[in-house]
Parts: C-alpha cells; sequence; structure tokens
C-alpha cells in the first residue's frame, strides 16, 4: 500500500495515520500459551514478566505481532529468549505441547484451534490487545474494486462509516 503496488491491505496497527486512511475491523488479545503439563498450567492468569526465563516459540520476523510481543517484554526489562520462529500455527500448538516452549498467541488462534495438550493462561497487568485494520493510502485514488472491496468489509466486519475513508475517489 505504501508503494502504491495494491489499493487495500489488512495491517496490524499502528500505521502512520497521516498516510493512511484506516478503518479498524478487529480487536485481539495475546494469551500465553503452555503445554497441559507445563509449570505455569495451573495459573488462571501470568504477568508478561513472568516469562523471562523461558523458551519461546513465536512467528517469524515476517509478521508484526513479533516486534509488537519483542516490545511487550521490552517494557518488562528482558529478551525473549526466541528458540524457535514459525508462520505456522499449528507447528508452534505442537512444539509448545511438547513442554519445551511458551508461545504468546493471539486469544482468536487460541480459540480456533484449542487443543487438549495445551493450555491458554491470560496475561494480566497492562493486557496486551492489539487491532487490525484495513488501510488506504489517503492520496491515492481507490479502484473500482477496490471501492467494492471497502464495501463488502464493511458489511462483513460491521463496520460504520468513518469521514475519510467513505469519502474515497474512485478512479
Amino acid at each position: 500500500v505504501a508503494d502504491m503496488d495494491i489499493d487495500i491491505a489488512a495491517v496490524m496497527l499502528p500505521v502512520d495515520e497521516d498516510v493512511f486512511d484506516i478503518l479498524p475491523f478487529f480487536e485481539d488479545r495475546l494469551n500465553l500459551v503452555v503445554s497441559a503439563d507445563h509449570q505455569l498450567s495451573g495459573h488462571e492468569w501470568v504477568s508478561i514478566a513472568e516469562l523471562e526465563n523461558y523458551n519461546f516459540i513465536s512467528f517469524s520476523e515476517d509478521y508484526k505481532i513479533y516486534e509488537y510481543i519483542k516490545g511487550l517484554c521490552a517494557e518488562e526489562g528482558f529478551t525473549p529468549n526466541v528458540t524457535l520462529k514459525s508462520n505456522h500455527v499449528d507447528l508452534i500448538f505442537s512444539v509448545v505441547s511438547s513442554g519445551e516452549c511458551v508461545a504468546l498467541m493471539p486469544e482468536s488462534a487460541c480459540h480456533e484451534l484449542g487443543q487438549n495438550a495445551v493450555k491458554f493462561i491470560k496475561l494480566h497487568g497492562a493486557i496486551p490487545f492489539y487491532s487490525l485494520a484495513l488501510i488506504r493510502r489517503k492520496d491515492k485514488a481507490l479502484s473500482k474494486e477496490g471501492a467494492a472491496f471497502m464495501g463488502f468489509a464493511k458489511k462483513l466486519f460491521n463496520i460504520e462509516s468513518q469521514a475519510g475513508v467513505d469519502s474515497v475517489l474512485v478512479s
């Protein structure tokens, strides 16, 4: 979108509000995922700070959530020891279920891929939420197809109209 190769993208916020029209459509939070027999599995809540000495499996640097998680850990004074990176949620769950690592995963993925071999634990403290949004460049006319997609997405995600986003130029 920034390079004007495509009209619209779904991204994790934040993005530059001076450059992009932003249409938030989903908010999620992170949960800790541990094996069912992990020493933290009996906890209902944990803090990010409690995870300092654990090995992590994480999404790769290709995903913005990787930097988000690193930032959350940095705010608590440590760098997570990421021993494995993967872009495959099933693999992440499989490695976690072996007891070798912990993972911070979107709550929505935890519900969709819930397994008996892992336990999902809520995070407390500064509860880490993040938002997803559709973005488009403010200075680029939106194609007819892009405008049609925005209309479809608004209906699909039940998004209210916003100034700027609705006053798009259609080329």
